[in-house]
């Protein structure tokens, strides 16, 4: 019973129970004399009334905290709008820093397939040459080798004929001291075949006296004149063999 006055005392302010609170307690006692029905139902309908306000209170200030929210959601809203054009700045400013990346990396990598495209012709190049100049090289060491061969052959050849040269020198030297040999030979003989023949006569002068001592002096002067022609010959036969025996040591050599 306490407990529903004090409810109804929350649900109707003092202003609205200055008038009426002794017919309201009147009706509340009739209505507690009444069965108890009525009473449960009368408190049921009071709550409902009162769960009622509440709820509209509760209502009023979710409105309210509603509204505020939105207003705060407006502003978080707005925050996370701008935000999100700082972060579309941001990834369009890293979006474009990376195509220029891409971009100057590509280059990068055309300039540097250029410069290696450079490199490798410039190499074959050089190759190609150092492979001309190498070529010309041993062309000119075999050229030089065949000079060199042929340098050393006409050398030979040279020393060869001078040799043979040196040898027909000596032959002549040889051949003309048997040539003298051989005129001094027939001088000689020339100069006895004219002795001979001027002693002839006085030979046959002489063998026609009849002297003995005159034939003798004639034999002794025939038999001198033999003797001497005879030494001439030996003393000419003598040179002749040993210029035979020289030519014979010279050429067995």
């Amino acid at each position: 019973m306490t407990d529903l006055i004090a409810d109804v005392d929350v649900a109707f302010p003092a202003k609205q129970r200055e008038g009426g609170t002794e017919g309201e307690v009147e009706r509340v006692q009739s209505t507690t004399n009444s069965d108890s029905g009525s009473l449960t139902q009368r408190a049921a309908r009071i709550k409902d009334e009162l769960l009622g306000n509440d709820l509209l209170e509760q209502h009023t200030v979710h409105a309210h905290d509603s509204s505020s929210g939105s207003s705060s959601d407006r502003v978080d809203q707005s925050d996370e709008k701008a935000e999100y054009i700082d972060d579309n700045e941001e990834l369009e400013e890293r979006l474009s820093s990376s195509s220029i990346a891409h971009s100057l990396r590509h280059i990068a990598l055309a300039f540097d397939e250029k410069i290696q495209q450079t490199h490798q012709k410039e190499l074959a190049s050089l190759r190609a040459e150092i492979e001309t100049k190498e070529n010309d090289r041993r062309t000119l060491l075999t050229q030089l080798e065949e000079s060199t061969s042929s340098h050393t052959s006409l050398q030979r050849q040279i020393e060869a004929l001078r040799l043979e040269i040196e040898h027909k020198d000596e032959l002549l030297c040889f051949s003309d001291r048997i040539a003298s040999r051989l005129f001094n030979m027939i001088n000689n003989i020339r100069a006895e075949v004219e002795a001979a023949e001027l002693l002839s006569p006085a030979l046959r002068s002489l063998s026609t006296t009849p002297a003995t001592s005159s034939c003798i002096d004639a034999t002794a002067t025939s038999c001198s004149e033999e003797g001497k022609i005879a030494v001439t010959s030996d003393s000419i036969s003598l040179p002749l063999e040993e210029l035979i025996k020289e030519i014979e040591a010279k050429y067995s050599d």
